[in-house]
């Protein structure tokens, strides 16, 4: 009921989130969306602040792992904490299509291209993957490729940007 009221009540959003936190107070969902109103709200403390609630009564929770992840990777501009929260959740879900495509995003946007390129492969080869999942690791990897390659030439590291672009022509394969 508070992700629908955050656009047009955001004061009864949180309400519900009390109250759902109040009735079951080990309930981490409660907490999550709570993380995801105040993300809306753009409270990027609060956020903050229930994703960590949420983890400490779910720790094995990929969604949430995926969530607070995304929030840091792409909202609090903290990337690297992103990929370390994505990453956790990926060892508990590695079928997830969604926390691999934010994997691969997170290490493009940290430089590790060639980080992004594995990603975006593992995505490909989900059988859960959507087709806009595997537009988007295919659309990614390439640029990951294109542009390692070239920091790998510019560098004068001639095997590793051979290696590279041999792991990038495999995404199109």
């Amino acid at each position: 009921e508070a992700m629908r009221q955050v656009a047009v009540d955001p004061a009864a959003a949180f309400a519900n989130c009390a109250e759902a936190q109040l009735l079951a107070p080990s309930y981490y969902e409660a907490w999550r969306v709570e993380g995801y109103v105040r993300s809306i709200a753009q409270d990027h403390a609060g956020v903050r602040t229930a994703y960590e609630r949420a983890l400490e009564l779910a720790p094995d929770s990929p969604i949430l792992h995926f969530h607070f992840g995304t929030f840091m990777l792409n909202e609090a501009g903290e990337p690297r904490r992103g990929l370390e929260l994505l990453q956790l959740g990926a060892r508990l879900d590695d079928q997830s299509p969604e926390l691999g495509g934010q994997i691969a995003w997170a290490h493009y946007l940290l430089g590790d291209m060639y980080g992004a390129a594995v990603s975006s492969r593992h995505v490909l080869s989900l059988k859960s993957a959507t087709q806009r999942d595997i537009r988007g690791a295919t659309v990614l990897g390439l640029r990951a490729g294109i542009r390692g390659v070239q920091d790998l030439v510019r560098s004068t590291a001639y095997d590793d940007a051979a290696e590279l672009l041999e792991s990038t022509v495999e995404l199109i394969e």
